[in-house]
């Protein structure tokens, strides 16, 4: 699948949302949110079956001691308000270990041991795809790390980033390539091992989804490196990038044609800095036509931990389209 039309433009993040039409210049407020996202019909096996709809999200951590959660996680993501049970898929970045076993590496300054019980609250909410491509997945060792992937497998989801193959999903009628890649810490990647795959995926699949963690701590920019690196991967054949690791929210652009959010920023998540809490959820549907689009739902870290929808019975203007141009 190729052209990618989008979608809502969150540059200055949740302060204004406009669409333009490419070669105007013209700047159009946008309507009214429709009320809420509409359920997913039964599916017919063989047939490709209405709007594929997919949520992403960023960082996220599995820690009872650091998060308001009870033991059990049960109230995790009851602020999500179901959102994640009413898509075909939703993809997560896990950043943590999530095992008893392992123990630190002495260069891990945080090597901290998530709680697979977390795994089982996750999956209750409506996650399907977790990836465990970033710095802080081999934390306790690589024994850890395979127990991690065992565990989000058991509990029902799809794992993806351990190394560079996709998890092929059939959704609706249809192939979908995920890919977990990061530039940052042992399981990095070469930008050539990354299009490599994206370009094998591509040819097994309708679409090809890239969930990628980068960026320096903090930055609320991308860098000219991650903006090259996305037109690399788009141009491989990725049709959205969903990208996590500077703990900030980036810009929603369109690359060559491809919705890439920079960055998601934190999702499940200390609250240690009150004063940054913002957080989202990408929200791409692709149609029947394989045509898709992109918009961005915001959410907050209310407590320590917990998002929280910021407009619970509202979509997003996933009807509008827009084009940015590249980087």
């Amino acid at each position: 699948m190729r052209a990618l039309a989008a979608l809502c433009c969150l540059t200055a993040l949740f302060a204004a949302c406009t669409s333009s039409t490419p070669g105007d210049g013209a700047e159009l407020s946008l309507p009214p949110l429709p009320s809420g996202l509409p359920a997913v019909p039964d599916s017919v096996p063989g047939a490709v079956q209405g709007t594929l709809r997919i949520h992403a999200v960023g960082d996220s951590m599995l820690h009872t001691e650091l998060l308001d959660v009870e033991p059990d996680f049960g109230d995790l993501l009851v602020d999500m308000q179901g959102l994640f049970l009413e898509d075909d898929l939703t993809l997560l970045n896990l950043e943590c270990p999530a095992s008893e076993v392992g123990t630190a590496a002495p260069e891990s300054q945080f090597a901290l041991r998530c709680d697979q019980r977390g795994l089982l609250a996750l999956a209750a909410a409506g996650v399907d795809v977790v990836s465990v491509a970033n710095d802080a997945s081999l934390n306790l060792g690589q024994e850890a790390a395979d127990d991690t992937a065992l565990a989000i497998e058991a509990a029902g989801m799809v794992v993806v980033g351990a190394d560079a193959a996709p998890a092929l999903i059939e959704r609706r009628g249809r192939t979908i390539a995920v890919f977990g890649f990061t530039t940052l810490g042992p399981r990095a990647l070469t930008p050539e091992q990354m299009e490599e795959s994206i370009a094998q995926g591509a040819a097994e699949s309708d679409a090809v989804l890239v969930t990628m963690h980068w960026g320096e701590p903090e930055d609320r920019d991308p860098n000219s490196e991650e903006v090259a690196l996305a037109q690399r991967l788009v141009a491989a054949g990725a049709d959205a990038i969903y990208g996590h690791g500077p703990h900030r929210l980036q810009s929603l652009r369109i690359v060559s044609d491809a919705p890439v959010v920079f960055s998601l920023g934190h999702f499940i998540w200390p609250l240690n800095n009150e004063r940054d809490p913002d957080t989202a959820v990408a929200y791409t549907e692709i149609d029947e036509d394989n045509g898709a689009r992109t918009c961005l739902l915001p959410a907050t870290i209310r407590t320590n931990g917990r998002p929280a929808l910021d407009r619970p019975d509202a979509g997003c203007d996933i009807g509008s389209v827009a084009s940015l141009g590249t980087g």
